[in-house]
């Protein structure tokens, strides 16, 4: 027996407040509900909890993002729906003013009211806010400028849509290969010729001259009401003659223009003094079909050769064509069908050839041939070996080979291909819309410049084109009618990207964002701001610039209610996501009250108990005093 250190008591003791320890902490857990209320109760449940509670909160706040940014496009869209309705309401006036029932006071009133709703969508483009936010003035929307290099001069209109993750900075886009086709077609009757589909430029930087031998043809400074002319100088540069062309709305008017003035100024060039000398045009491997058919079809195809390819920047070389001849090799008669067809397997036709009417035959006049012909690498040529005596009858050719161009430019598709791009122009029989389509193979490649953590550099890929354009990583570009093209084909160009996209946070984490430019709609965006309806054919041209300012429109309106469906479903996944999410959290921060509960009682229990222990235990050492009596 022990008095001065009562063991017994010193374990009831501790019993007791190791108890009463659990019990504070049962007690806290059953009061807030939460298993884990400080560090100590489970340190990595602790951490994982808290990254957990972060991500729900960003994804609560996320789903409320959507839904703002839903309200922002609705609002845009709304206002857009508006000016729509104003569209189809100056179209409706434009038909109606193009009817010749109506006096020139009837059209000068219809005009009134258009100009009127003109007014109207400017002031909607301006006045349209989200909390104070401009949506519809071009604010809104991405913003590039470019250098002005060989390669970018030719390229205009773009990028009408941006990438997304395509972030403000200086880009380069590299160009492989290109090889772009242009199509004309005739698909409808209508009332006027117009190019849906595609934006050409009347003329760009370099295809203002070009040379023909030691000739140049030049195109002069455009004159009122969109005439150009298109002079030729002798070597002294002296004018030999000229010729006004007008320019038409699209290039494919202009292009018929300018081919026709080339053609003339072959034609004068003979007439000259030493053009015969001066000038020589070499074409290899050439070849032409002529069919005639019910549908009076006409096929013709020429190659130019690489070294002597056509370009569009000046002083160009193309020689007027000298020598170079063969014969027909090859004739079928036609049944009834069969269409004849002529067909030049190398060389190129320039003797004089005439259709003649239903029967489907073709004359082929040989007339004033040369007849030394030597053979060369494959290429048929044929040679001039006394120039003095042989002149005239150059001369002869030549004018046979433009007689023929001319007739074929009248009634055939001529293809052009110039050192990588090929125009197809259809005949067009009749007043009708005409459509254009491009077709691109090449590659590209999008560097950035100065910004290199803005972009990663994406793998070259194949161009995508429709309707004129083609799409590369969500930017759409657009061609001037005289594409800059090397020998190469391939070359790069730099440009700034300004993005004033809006972006919508829609995830919980950086970058997790959706981006949408809501482009300015007012009249001169959408082509609108000088149509008028006081004649018929202002009429008519009114009824081409409000379908494609609707089309311009119901793009935008098209773009905005595809992001508004994908961010609907955005937010359902988001509330999915949240909802998972608290409950993997719950799992790990919440307090199971049953059995929280459970352990409560126990350590109460355990409590009294070990109070009524540390009274006895503290009774032992007054057994010693029965020892002393």
């Amino acid at each position: 027996m022990k008095i001065n250190n009562n063991i017994q008591a010193l374990n009831a003791y501790r019993n007791l407040n190791q108890n009463q320890f659990n019990t504070s902490k049962n007690l806290e857990k059953l009061s807030s509900g939460l298993r884990i209320n400080r560090a100590a109760d489970d340190a990595a449940g602790l951490a994982i909890s808290e990254k957990m509670r972060s991500q729900i909160r960003g994804l609560k706040q996320a789903e409320r993002n959507a839904m703002d940014g839903i309200s922002l496009m609705q609002t845009s869209e709304g206002a857009m729906q508006e000016v729509h309705t104003m569209l189809q309401r100056m179209r409706e006036l434009a038909v109606q003013a193009a009817n010749d029932t109506n006096t020139e006071y009837d059209r000068e009133q219809i005009q009134k009211e258009i100009d009127q709703l003109k007014l109207e969508i400017d002031d909607i483009s301006e006045k349209t806010e989200f909390n104070t936010r401009k949506l519809l003035n071009g604010f809104s929307a991405v913003l590039t400028t470019y250098d002005t290099n060989a390669n970018s001069i030719n390229l205009v209109d773009f990028p009408r849509v941006m990438d997304a993750n395509l972030k403000s900075g200086d880009y380069q886009l590299a160009i492989s290969g290109v090889s772009p086709k242009y199509t004309a077609t005739q698909p409808s009757a209508g009332l006027g010729q117009h190019v849906d589909d595609i934006v050409f430029e009347n003329f760009g930087e370099g295809a203002e001259a070009m040379k023909l031998g030691e000739y140049t043809l030049l195109v002069r400074d455009v004159e009122p009401n969109n005439y150009a002319r298109v002079e030729v100088l002798d070597p002294d540069g002296l004018s030999i003659g000229s010729k006004v062309v007008e320019i038409g709305e699209k290039a494919i008017q202009t292009t018929d223009e300018i081919n026709e003035a080339i053609l003339s100024a072959q034609t004068e060039m003979t007439a000259a003094e030493e053009a015969i000398a001066s000038a020589q045009l070499d074409i290899d491997n050439a070849r032409q079909e002529i069919a005639v058919a019910e549908e009076e079809i006409i096929e013709a195809q020429a190659v130019i050769t690489e070294a002597q390819a056509l370009k569009s920047g000046a002083e160009d070389e193309l020689g007027v064509l000298q020598t170079e001849l063969n014969s027909l090799e090859e004739l079928d008669e036609p049944t009834e069908e069969q269409t004849s067809r002529i067909q030049v397997l190398s060389g190129l036709i320039v003797e004089q050839q005439t259709i003649i009417g239903d029967q489907d035959q073709i004359i082929n006049e040989q007339e004033n041939l040369i007849a030394n012909r030597q053979a060369s690498q494959g290429t048929n040529q044929e040679l001039i070996t006394e120039r003095e005596a042989s002149q005239e009858t150059n001369r002869g050719l030549i004018t046979e080979k433009v007689a023929l161009l001319e007739d074929l430019r009248a009634n055939a598709i001529e293809r052009r291909t110039v050192s990588g791009l090929t125009i197809d122009i259809h005949k067009i029989s009749s007043a009708g819309t005409v459509k254009v389509k491009m077709e691109a193979e090449a590659t590209m490649e999008l560097r950035s410049v100065s910004n290199g953590s803005a972009v990663a550099i994406q793998a070259p890929r194949e161009l995508v084109s429709t309707n004129g354009a083609f799409r590369y990583g969500g930017v759409e570009y657009q061609f001037k009618n005289n594409i800059k093209a090397s020998n190469s084909d391939e070359g790069d160009f730099n440009f700034t990207v300004t993005n004033n996209a809006l972006s919508f946070q829609i995830g919980p984490n950086t970058n997790q964002n959706v981006m949408i430019d809501i482009p300015r709609m007012d009249i001169v965006t959408l082509g609108i701001e000088n149509v008028n309806v006081l004649t018929n054919e202002d009429a008519n041209r009114a009824i081409f610039a409000f379908d494609q300012a609707i089309n311009k429109l119901s793009e935008a309106r098209s773009k905005l209610g595809a992001v508004q469906n994908r961010m609907e479903h955005t937010i359902n996944n988001l509330q999915v996501t949240h909802e998972n999410l608290t409950a993997s959290e719950s799992r790990i921060r919440d307090a199971d009250m049953a059995l929280e509960m459970t352990e409560f009682t126990r350590n109460n229990i355990l409590n009294q108990s070990a109070t009524a222990m540390l009274a006895q235990a503290n009774q032992l050492p007054q057994g010693v005093l029965q020892l002393l009596q």
